[in-house]
């Protein structure tokens, strides 16, 4: 069996990349500029540009912006971590998710309902998450998020 290397964004500054062809990247930079997002993206930490990306772009029965699109929603933990984590990162735990949102300034927004009869069974899984610079429709904001 032949162990193939695969490189992705994730391994952006370990020590042996694959070898590139300087004219496409003359700087050397290994910041992957494949995102058609503006010149200032290689300040973008790759997590923030991924799970950007995951939330664009997933079901929004899974995961998906609130209405004001102020923060996001994932409304499935258990097949968010199953088959949308994997396609970007190298796991499938929503902890080692939530851990990494929260070292960039992200919090989880408690929606507990106060009484009983405010209980709705559909949303108790409901994850939801926010950071005052990541927000729908403002790529530009997340060179701000350290």
């Amino acid at each position: 069996m032949v162990k193939r290397e695969r490189y992705n964004d994730d391994d952006a500054g370990k020590a042996n990349p694959p070898k590139s062809s300087k004219k496409n990247n003359p700087t050397g930079d290994s910041a992957a500029k494949d995102d058609n997002c503006n010149n200032n993206s290689s300040a973008i930490p790759i997590f923030l540009k991924k799970t950007y990306r995951m939330i664009e772009t997933c079901d929004v029965e899974i995961c998906s912006w609130t209405d004001d699109g102020e923060m996001f929603v994932v409304k499935n933990p258990e097949l968010f971590a199953s088959d949308i984590i994997p396609q970007y990162f190298d796991h499938n735990k929503f902890s080692s998710f939530a851990r990494q949102l929260n070292f960039y300034g992200f919090r989880k927004i408690q929606t507990k309902p106060i009484r009983n009869e405010d209980f709705d069974k559909s949303t108790a899984k409901h994850v939801t998450f926010y950071n005052e610079k990541f927000k729908r429709g403002r790529y530009d904001l997340l060179k701000d998020i350290q």
